[in-house]
């Protein structure tokens, strides 16, 4: 194997003021997904970030419609304004959404005036134009200035491929495009608050770099600092406990936190998930690794406080069954027992990183797929059934496999799964999320 140049999907925003029709937006471009849906526990349902797929290309839709109903807005809120601009900001492309039907309001108005700084990166989009009428009504919004315009309705679906076409052609999205194969690697350290996550980091890199204490929040900002072991570096970055966005209180800061830390995981190349081991795995920690699977991150999982554990053997034996039937999705993401606080078990991570970011960014040889599919088409009948041609892998940094198969109807979810299983295991990409194209 050897280690190759990977890009990681890009952001698209949607903004506009609410009932303009960004959610329904939201859905229909994600209804173009051609991938399979399971449902296992441990999916989110409260996040307004999803992965989107046109003509073969991926990108993160991001709805902000979820942010600007948290604070239950009647109209347009400073505090709201300040967490969309935040998400703008961070976006690789912009679609700016108004309503065609009511035409230019004064809430579009004061909306755009915030954007306008980013013009270069925003789609204007004219949602609910579904007549003539609503065509001619639709040019007042022209005086906007933005040169790229889309007339569409997002319930019927007017318009929203021409706008999927500039999406994923789009110069702003390629140009932002980094390669992951560099000399620094992201770590983000994720969980919820005050199950240890800066105690961690302080002692991976053996200084109190990060703000610790016993109130679960002390962290709100992203932190991050570099360390080397052995010819590896890595950036380790702290971020804020994560809780669902229900819980946040409205206009708290914490909200803002919440978004960052979400930022710094899809920046990451590799996620340490932290749990409290004396508190038990909980709903929140589920959705966090599921988050980080989500984003196709190379995965460690720390329970951590195991220190406070009595009878940690047999505590440990019943604590992964318990991991085993609420992570079955993450099976393969490995699990180090300890304590950040005295320092059980923090080398044991560190190798893990090294063993991680080599898998991260690997690819496999051609000859060694066709061998493999040789190899499953003869053993495994459910997979001989799909009648695959062939597995290439056409990304890296997570690797990413594109399969090639004949019978479209013998496709399923399980079948899903169990090929990625058995990719996984053939050829050791333990603690590494990879993605699979069916073709």
């Amino acid at each position: 194997m050897k280690r190759i140049v990977g890009k990681k999907n890009k952001l698209v925003a949607i903004v506009g003021r609410p009932n303009v029709g960004k959610s329904s937006l939201f859905n229909k471009i994600l209804g173009y997904q051609k991938s399979i849906v399971c449902d296992w526990e441990g999916t989110t349902r409260d996040r307004i970030l999803a992965l989107a797929e046109w003509q073969g290309q991926y990108f993160w839709l991001l709805d902000t419609a979820g942010i600007l109903r948290q604070f239950e807005l009647g109209g347009v809120e400073e505090s709201a304004m300040k967490q969309v601009e935040y998400s703008v900001q961070e976006a690789d492309l912009v679609l700016f959404m108004v309503d065609g039907k009511d035409g230019m309001t004064n809430e579009d108005k004061r909306l755009w005036e915030r954007m306008r700084k980013y013009q270069p990166k925003i789609r204007l989009v004219v949602n609910k134009v579904d007549s003539p009428a609503l065509e001619i009504q639709a040019q007042q919004f022209y005086e906007l200035g933005v040169k790229d315009y889309y007339l569409t309705s997002a319930m019927s679906g007017r318009g929203v491929g021409d706008l999927l076409d500039d999406i994923v052609g789009s110069n702003n999205l390629n140009k932002s495009l980094r390669d992951d194969f560099n000399d620094e690697l992201r770590v983000c350290i994720l969980g919820r608050p005050n199950v240890g996550k800066s105690t961690l980091i302080n002692k991976l890199c053996g200084l109190d770099r990060m703000t610790v204490g016993p109130v679960a929040g002390t962290t709100r900002d992203a932190g991050e600092i570099e360390i080397k072991y052995d010819s590896e570096s890595f950036w380790l970055v702290d971020t804020a406990g994560l809780l669902s966005p229900g819980r946040y209180r409205k206009k708290d800061i914490n909200r803002f936190s919440y978004m960052h830390a979400l930022a710094e995981a899809r920046r990451a190349n590799i996620a340490v998930v932290v749990i409290d081991g004396a508190e038990g795995l909980t709903r929140m920690d589920v959705s966090i690794v599921s988050l980080a699977v989500e984003l196709g991150l190379g995965i460690i999982l720390f329970v951590n406080k195991w220190d406070l554990v009595t009878n940690q053997e047999s505590n440990q034996e019943k604590f992964m069954r318990v991991l085993q039937r609420r992570l079955g999705f993450a099976y393969w993401v490995p699990i180090v027992f300890g304590s950040a606080l005295v320092g059980k078990n923090v080398n044991i991570i560190k190798k893990k990183l090294l063993e991680i970011s080599a898998k991260y960014r690997t690819i496999i040889e051609a000859e060694q797929l066709a061998h493999f599919v040789s190899q499953i088409s003869e053993s495994n009948f459910q997979i001989a059934r799909l009648g695959i041609n062939r597995i290439k892998q056409v990304a890296s940094s997570p690797p990413k496999f594109e399969v090639s198969f004949r019978h479209k109807k013998s496709l399923s979810c399980h079948n899903e799964k169990l090929m990625e299983r058995l990719i996984r295991d053939y050829f050791s990409l333990t603690g590494v999320a990879i993605k699979l194209v069916w073709r």
